[in-house]
C-alpha cells in the first residue's frame, strides 16, 4: 500500500532528502571536460610560439598533452560510472560520469586530429622542400613552378631560376638529402646558427613554416618555406601549389631567396 501524500496532522509531508554522495571521479571527469578548451588553447600557444623557436617536435609534444589530459578524463569517468554501477544506489552521479565523458572524448578527438595534422605538416613540409630542391639541382623549371603558387610560379622566370641555381651550387654544392626523422628535422634546425632569426624576420610580413634542416655537398643549411595565405584547406595546411618563396639559411650565415628577396638588417 502507497504512503499516503499528507499526514495525519494535514500538513504536507517533507521530500525524501538524497543521502546518496556523488561520486568524486566523475566529477574529476566533468571539471577536467569542462575545462579541456583552456588546455588545448594553452597546448596550441605553446605549439606556434615553438613553431616560431624552429621546433616542430616540441609543438608535436604540446599538442599531446591534451591528448594524454582527455585520456584520463575518460578513463575517470568511465571508473566513476562503474563504481555507481556496483554501490547499489547508495553512490549517484551517473549523468555527472556520463557528461565528463562524452564531453573529453570530444575533445580528444579534436586533440587528435590537431596532432595529426601537425606530424602530417612536418613530413609534408620536408617532402615538398625536397622536391623543390631536386628540381633547383636539376634546372627543371616546372618541378619548381609545381610547388610554387600561380603568381610565383609566373614571376619565376628561367633567369630567376638560373640565378638562384647558380647561388646555390657556389655556397651549398649538389643537394644530398632531407631529415630522416622528426628527431633530426628539429635537432639540425636548431642547429643553424641564423636559423631563429631569419625566421621571425621571414614571420613578420610573411606566414612562413617552421626552418627545415637540409643536406648539401659542402655544407648543411634550413629552408624557410613561405606560404599564401590560401593554403588552409579543411583544416589542414595543403603545400604544394601553396609556396610563395623558399629561402636557404646556410651554417656560414649565408642568406638567400629563390625569389631573390634580401634579409632585412637586424
Amino acid at each position: 500500500m502507497s504512503e499516503p501524500e499528507f499526514s495525519d496532522f494535514g500538513g504536507a509531508r517533507p521530500r525524501a532528502v538524497d543521502e546518496r554522495r556523488s561520486t568524486r571521479l566523475g566529477v574529476a571527469s566533468l571539471i577536467i571536460g569542462l575545462t579541456f578548451p583552456l588546455t588545448c588553447l594553452g597546448s596550441l600557444l605553446i605549439a606556434a610560439a615553438t613553431l616560431e623557436a624552429t621546433s616542430f617536435r616540441v609543438a608535436i609534444f604540446a599538442l599531446l598533452v591534451p591528448v594524454a589530459i582527455g585520456f584520463v578524463g575518460v578513463v575517470l569517468g568511465s571508473l566513476g560510472m562503474f563504481k555507481v554501477y556496483r554501490a547499489n544506489g547508495r553512490l549517484r552521479g551517473t549523468a555527472v560520469c556520463a557528461g565528463g565523458i562524452a564531453l573529453n572524448i570530444a575533445f580528444l578527438i579534436l586533440s587528435l586530429v590537431s596532432l595529426t595534422g601537425m606530424t602530417k605538416l612536418a613530413s609534408e613540409s620536408a617532402d615538398t622542400v625536397r622536391a623543390a630542391l631536386q628540381g633547383v639541382g636539376a634546372g627543371d623549371a616546372d618541378a619548381v613552378r609545381g610547388v610554387l603558387t600561380t603568381e610565383a610560379g609566373a614571376a619565376m622566370t628561367d633567369d630567376v631560376l638560373g640565378a638562384f641555381r647558380a647561388h646555390l651550387a657556389e655556397a651549398m654544392g649538389e643537394f644530398r638529402r632531407g631529415p630522416d626523422s622528426l628527431a633530426e628535422l628539429d635537432r639540425a634546425a636548431r642547429a643553424i646558427p641564423g636559423a631563429r632569426a631569419a625566421l621571425k624576420r621571414s614571420m613578420k610580413d610573411h606566414p612562413t613554416l617552421p626552418a627545415i634542416p637540409m643536406w648539401f655537398e659542402k655544407q648543411r643549411a634550413v629552408v624557410l618555406v613561405r606560404f599564401s595565405q590560401g593554403s588552409f584547406v579543411s583544416g589542414g595546411l595543403v603545400l604544394r601549389g601553396s609556396i610563395s618563396d623558399l629561402g636557404i639559411v646556410a651554417e656560414d650565415g649565408q642568406e638567400f631567396w629563390l625569389m631573390g628577396d634580401q634579409p632585412a638588417a637586424p
